[in-house]
């Protein structure tokens, strides 16, 4: 999804803070593999007794053109990236909550577990699937769940402490990781608070993409009993979070997330109007996102932070984590309140108000949206 960088490799990273290194930690085993086939890897820093956990995002594919969609020259966008070892994946790219330098972040001395996104799987595939479409095949390795699987028990192994807050967070692609593995991660790594965070993944998908995934289809190789209800994915999200009533649940999203409705978009269309956003689209996601919200907002145990705007992701950067363009109290204080226990929603208003969505706003959104993800020229 995002522009192919410079392919960077480190095996320790500085943050700018006494014995702060990061931990890169290579698998060259056949169970845990990118969507190429290369090695799976991951980062790991040793910090207080407070864990945080966090699940990049980037992406997805689920049949022939969306996972053919790396090829250059023959869509317009890639849908996913393929390997661990881009910059995007490091743990040193982001900001907002994850710009350990800057003093006003609590997390800036927490132990940190960086998990990369690389499967197109949303982090819960574990299968190796051949895509074909008139003679052209495209092999993709699903193993995002074995390479979780892995990063969590190499933690159990190395560091086996109890923390005292566990925080498992993810953004895009990276929030249906964090909340879809929660229950593993809780049941390997022990901690006295536990909290998980889902930010810019409200669970709106497609029919289409739900067949493909979660259907005897199992392009993924998602195990799961029951996978093959309608709206299965948002109704896994609510009996996460009504069956651990213990733990506290919360998510971040906008009211017009244009990188979501871009890829509901892309489920619902031929891959030449993949960029063409359609109203349609965007009435969908948004009547959508709203009533998996009030689903969510039953349980009292889930907390929303929503902004009304069309940005995607609030804790990776730090104007949408820092500040608000609604005179909403940040996100970084709301954040704060979380993990203190002093829970509440915010924004809860924009679930019931139109966003001014004027054609010049709708440009600006859709062209932040499409220029993150365009390639340069492709077949027509």
């Amino acid at each position: 999804m995002i522009k192919k960088l410079f392919f960077v490799f480190l095996s320790f990273f500085s943050i700018g803070f006494a014995n702060a290194e990061w931990e890169t930690i290579i698998s060259h085993s056949e169970n845990q593999k990118c969507a190429d086939g290369t090695p799976y890897e991951f980062s790991y820093k040793k910090g207080n007794d407070n864990l945080l956990i966090f699940f990049n995002g980037g992406g997805a594919c689920w049949d022939f053109h969306s996972c053919n969609s790396i090829k250059k020259g023959k869509y317009p966008i890639n849908t996913y990236e393929e390997s661990a070892m881009l910059p995007y994946n490091k743990p040193t790219y982001w900001q907002g909550m994850l710009d350990l330098n800057n003093p006003n972040n609590f997390s800036k001395d927490w132990t940190i577990l960086n998990l990369p996104y690389c499967t197109a799987d949303l982090f819960i595939g574990n299968k190796k699937t051949t895509y074909s479409f008139k003679g052209e095949k495209v092999k993709v390795f699903h193993y995002g769940k074995n390479n979780i699987d892995y990063a969590i028990d190499w933690v159990k192994k190395n560091d086996n402490r109890t923390f005292n807050n566990k925080l498992i967070i993810g953004s895009s692609s990276g929030g249906y990781g964090a909340i879809l593995n929660f229950e593993y991660i809780h049941q390997k790594i022990k901690s006295k608070n536990t909290f998980v965070f889902f930010d810019a993944a409200d669970g709106v998908v497609s029919k289409y993409f739900e067949k493909q995934i979660f259907s005897k289809k199992d392009n993924w190789g998602y195990k799961e009993k029951g996978k093959h209800i309608n709206n299965y994915l948002i109704k896994k999200y609510n009996s996460i979070i009504s069956n651990n009533k213990d733990i506290i649940f919360g998510s971040y999203t906008t009211s017009s997330d244009i990188m979501q409705i871009l890829f509901l978009n892309i489920m619902n269309n031929h891959h030449r109007n993949w960029l063409n956003i359609s109203d349609k689209s965007i009435k969908e996601w948004k009547q959508k996102s709203k009533i998996n919200q009030l689903l969510l907002l039953k349980n009292n145990n889930y907390f929303l932070y929503m902004d009304n705007d069309c940005i995607h992701s609030g804790l990776r950067y730090n104007d949408s984590f820092y500040s608000s363009n609604n005179k909403l109290i940040p996100l970084s204080n709301w954040f704060n309140d979380f993990i203190s226990k002093n829970t509440y929603s915010i924004g809860l208003d924009f679930l019931f108000k139109e966003y001014n969505f004027d054609e010049k706003e709708r440009n600006r959104c859709i062209f932040r949206a499409v220029n993150s993800v365009q390639r340069d020229s492709y077949e027509k």
